[in-house]
């Protein structure tokens, strides 16, 4: 559900709001990129247990999703 906007910022609209504040909460608390924390955030709320990516190290720190190497897959 979108957050709306009431004060001074009428007319943002915030879609994905849940998923935008736990990649926030996961950047703030595991020290990785936040759309690191933000992919892997989306993968939890769709189910996708593995991401391909080059950056293992951030991504062997969030709970919930594999990294895999491009190569791998």
């Amino acid at each position: 559900m979108p957050i709306r906007s009431k004060d001074c910022t009428d007319g943002i609209v915030i879609e994905n709001a849940n998923l935008i504040l736990q990649a926030a909460l996961t950047f703030a608390d595991k020290n990785v990129d936040f759309i690191d924390a933000y992919t892997a955030a989306w993968c939890a709320a769709h189910a996708v247990p593995t991401v391909c990516t080059f950056d293992h190290a951030h991504f062997k720190r969030l709970p919930g999703v594999e990294p895999k190497l491009p190569s791998a897959i």
